[in-house]
């Protein structure tokens, strides 16, 4: 009897890698086949820093695709990635899923994709296989991608996404509020990238529906109001790295053991770790308000 077999894509940045790699290994742990595709760029990074590839490698099977990007482009130009990216990934795709179906091993029987790789949910529609949106971030910020009409519709966000003028807003009752200028899409990079990703993001909202379900990584009790807003999300997290018993699968860059012996002589529960992810750019100002921050928290601090 054949394995159900999972082909995960995740959207290639390190916050969006290891969530959908935490849920892969919860799946093979339940018996399911995974091919996890990662870019070219980025599966070359991930094997490298892989501390034993051949605990992992009959588990889950590393594969991937070029991202329509040259090997000296900047992948950090995000909105060029996400344009090379529907212009050759889902082709390329759509050519992996064929050859693994004709295969000897497992057919593939669902594609679970990020939500902001909603070209790979086309792909698998079109081959007539079964589809999850899979969400690696809080409740909140889908339902606010969602809500893009509604913010259109009463002027907080033009039709291109751009933001009129800085306020601060409640997008349901009972949710935090939020400083527009601070929205996802608004405080990346330069205006054309900004409108670039609002356009992914609107193509998103579309692609999404042809996903049977939509798993989040939040869980409700941590975000009721974001969850009754969206209903069609369903809560499975939060994905914890503690549950991968010390896997670094899914990580861009080798494990630094260095800190290991400092962080010993801490009392528990010290520490307060930052993490930036894979993207994210200081200017300096940011960076001596970070740091201020940190200082001001008394606490022993490591960042990355």
């Amino acid at each position: 009897m054949s394995n159900p077999h999972i082909v995960a894509v995740p959207f290639p940045a390190q916050g969006h890698v290891i969530p959908l790699m935490e849920l892969s290994q919860c799946l093979v742990n339940h018996g399911f086949t995974v091919t996890f595709v990662n870019t070219d760029y980025n599966h070359k990074r991930v094997v490298n820093a892989l501390a034993d590839e051949s605990q992992f490698t009959d588990r889950i099977h590393l594969v991937s695709l070029p991202d329509g990007l040259e090997p000296w482009e900047d992948r950090n130009e995000l909105g060029q990635l996400c344009e090379a990216i529907q212009r050759v990934m889902p082709g390329k795709l759509e050519e992996l899923i064929e050859k693994i179906n004709k295969g000897k091993g497992d057919k593939v029987t669902c594609v679970i994709a990020d939500e902001s790789s909603g070209w790979a949910l086309e792909v698998a529609e079109k081959l007539n296989i079964r589809r999850v949106a899979f969400w690696p971030a809080a409740a909140a910020l889908l339902a606010l991608q969602f809500s893009f009409p509604k913010l259109i519709h009463e002027g907080i966000i033009n039709d291109d996404g751009t933001v009129p003028r800085s306020q601060i807003m409640q997008l349901a009752p009972n949710m935090p509020t939020m400083k527009t200028a601070d929205f996802a899409w608004a405080c990346i990079g330069d205006l054309t990238t900004q409108k670039i990703i609002f356009q992914v993001m609107v193509r998103n909202n579309r692609t999404v529906k042809l996903a049977e379900w939509i798993v989040c990584n939040s869980a409700y009790a941590l975000e009721p109001a974001a969850f009754a807003m969206a209903p069609e999300m369903l809560p499975i997290g939060p994905l914890l790295a503690s549950n991968r018993l010390g896997n670094s699968a899914g990580y861009f860059w080798p494990q630094d053991s260095t800190c290991l012996q400092w962080l010993d002589q801490q009392p528990a529960s010290s520490v307060i770790y930052v993490a930036f992810g894979s993207f994210t750019v200081f200017d300096r100002t940011q960076f001596q308000e970070l740091a201020l921050a940190l200082e001001l928290s008394q606490r022993n601090s490591s960042g990355l």
